[in-house]
């Protein structure tokens, strides 16, 4: 294999994981020959980046590309997180929402069942322009930009937001540099999880720097993600008929060269010849368990689900229409018209 021929194939991975031009990547992988196409990272900016994943709130809602991220790019010391503009069911903007998810709040009210700080502990505003919202952890260098909106829609964003905070007796946490006590002692509340975390973050890390494989790898409609604590766990819905079967998104995310270091541990399918072919009147189920290797933690637990022909997709399409996913995404991912009127 020559050599140009691995650096259009690095270029091509760069591009499927991040949804970033093919010509970009090929640039900046030529530039550095020995780079891989998606560098991994570890520590503190790992824990961001897992963190991200985890609360960036594109779960809650039908958003043009899944988990509402349109594009990633990943170094090794800092991530750019492209955010979709809106949210298809609320027609409210994501970035809005994210802020509530992503920045720590202390309660000040009177309640007394709600003593526990939200958000992600830690994280500060480091500033903001037309280029983003730069986001660091106290106490550390890991740092993320999230993009999309302007610099007048972040900062009327952010208005709204602490206003809404303290309408609901909220206590912002992220303009300080410095921890805030409560922080420290959520912190250190949970010391075994905190540990837990910290350990598995390179999991939450890898996919988020491999998140645009779920729309160019293959086309689920939605997908809903959590981490229960032991593992990742994804439930990635198709419509009948789509196209781009589980088995090639698997693929590329364990790519043997540049793929996250996760060994197929158990596998159940459904599908005879993928979900293409799935039975018109039974919905199908598959399953399957990534696990670590060697002394490292943390796995991914996959559920895939592929609806019948007589499931009726008709909301969930004009959602993700109304939240600008392109029409020719649709219709690879909704290949029976979903778009059912009376």
């Amino acid at each position: 294999m020559s050599h140009g021929n691995r650096l259009s194939q690095k270029a091509r991975y760069f591009a499927a994981c991040t949804s970033t031009d093919y010509l970009i990547g090929w640039q900046r992988l030529s530039a550095d020959r020995a780079r891989d196409p998606i560098p991994d990272t570890s520590g503190d900016q790992a824990l961001l980046e897992a963190s991200l994943l985890e609360r960036l709130g594109g779960t809650f809602d039908y958003c043009a590309h899944p988990v509402g991220i349109a594009s990633i790019d990943p170094g090794p010391d800092r991530i750019t997180v492209r955010i979709d503009p809106l949210m298809g069911l609320r027609q409210s903007p994501l970035a809005l929402h994210s802020l509530a998810m992503l920045l720590p709040t202390r309660y000040v009210g009177v309640e007394s069942n709600l003593d526990e700080p939200g958000g992600i502990m830690g994280l500060r505003i480091a500033g903001l322009d037309d280029q983003g919202l730069y986001l660091s952890m106290a106490g550390t260098t890991a740092a993320a930009t999230l993009t999309g909106p302007t610099a007048v829609q972040w900062s009327t964003y952010l208005a709204t937001h602490r206003a809404w905070c303290s309408e609901n007796h909220l206590q912002p946490l992220w303009d300080t540099p410095r921890l805030h006590p409560d922080e420290r002692a959520f912190t250190a509340s949970a010391p075994s999880l905190t540990r837990h975390r910290s350990e598995t973050a390179w999991v939450g890390s890898g996919l988020l720097r491999r998140i645009a494989l779920l729309h160019t790898a293959t086309h689920p409609y939605r997908v809903g993600y959590w981490n229960d604590g032991s593992a990742w766990k994804l439930d990635i819905s198709y419509a009948y008929g789509a196209r781009g079967s589980h088995d090639v998104f698997v693929k590329q995310l364990l790519h043997p060269r540049w793929g996250l270091p996760l060994a197929i541990e158990h596998a159940y399918c459904e599908c005879a010849d993928g979900i293409a072919d799935a039975d018109p009147a039974s919905e199908r189920m598959c399953s399957l368990r990534l696990a670590s290797h060697g002394d490292r933690r943390g796995g991914i637990d996959f559920r895939f689900r592929a609806a019948t022909r007589q499931c009726d997709l008709s909301t969930r399409h004009a959602a993700l229409a109304s939240a600008g996913a392109a029409p020719s995404w649709l219709k690879r991912a909704f290949p029976v018209q979903q778009d059912r009127r009376p």
